[in-house]
């Protein structure tokens, strides 16, 4: 992968309200990160030498780091990353070194993460919640029998084709979200109504059927934001 690509400092003027207390926050300086990110579907995985601003809490002295939408606290490799380099393993049967290398990754990571996307949601559970978001749409039309999706990687091919159906049927439902892929856009909206964060490629960390419950409750009362109305 080539050299970082370097994105300028930027934050609001007023940093936001205290997460933990509601209470009036300032800025504490930027924290200094390199992560892997998917901007478009089509575009390829770039590196990125981001600051990002930090701030804390002027009640409770609490400091936090201020991560842009769709990220993963704490990993290099973003969601849709992630989901390029599995669906190249799933999808695309390329060998786990060589589905790395689409986002320079090496293959122990791969294999991780696509054990982990295996079990991230039921295919079944995933393409009901799209039904229910947007009904007029064909949710998982012959994905079972799908022929390039065999072998020991066609239950992750059929996780992912699920959560690209869930993803575009929260989109079309009105949400705002950052992430480009299906896997992206579900943790993403996820981590908003549920404010839970989680790992990728954790022993599990799969997603639990409440959770994606809870999306589609909420996704129809959202605001324009793709925020859950009441969310502070």
């Amino acid at each position: 992968m080539s050299e970082a690509v370097q994105v300028p400092r930027q934050r609001p003027e007023v940093p936001p309200a205290s997460p933990c207390c509601n209470a009036p926050s300032w800025w504490n300086g930027w924290r200094r990160v390199f992560p892997v990110v998917v901007l478009a579907l089509g575009a390829a995985a770039q590196r990125e030498e981001r600051w990002l601003a930090r701030s804390k809490c002027s009640t409770c002295r609490a400091a936090w780091t201020l991560f842009p939408p769709g990220w993963q606290p704490g990993h290099q490799f973003q969601p849709d990353a992630v989901a390029r380099a599995v669906a190249a393993r799933a999808v695309g049967k390329q060998s786990f070194r060589a589905a790395g290398a689409t986002i320079g990754a090496c293959a122990s990571s791969v294999r991780k993460w696509t054990r982990w996307c295996g079990g991230v949601a039921e295919p079944a559970e995933a393409l009901a919640v799209a039904a229910q978001l947007d009904p007029e749409g064909a949710h998982g039309n012959g994905l079972a029998a799908r022929t390039e999706h065999s072998g020991p990687d066609r239950r992750v091919a059929q996780v992912l084709d699920a959560l690209e159906s869930l993803g575009a049927a929260l989109v079309r439902a009105g949400l705002a979200l950052a992430s480009v892929t299906g896997l992206g856009r579900v943790l993403e909206w996820q981590r908003a109504v549920a404010r839970k964060t989680l790992v990728v490629g954790a022993a599990g960390s799969s997603s639990p059927p409440s959770a994606l419950g809870v999306i589609a409750k909420t996704a129809v009362a959202s605001n324009s934001d793709g925020r859950p109305r009441g969310a502070g």
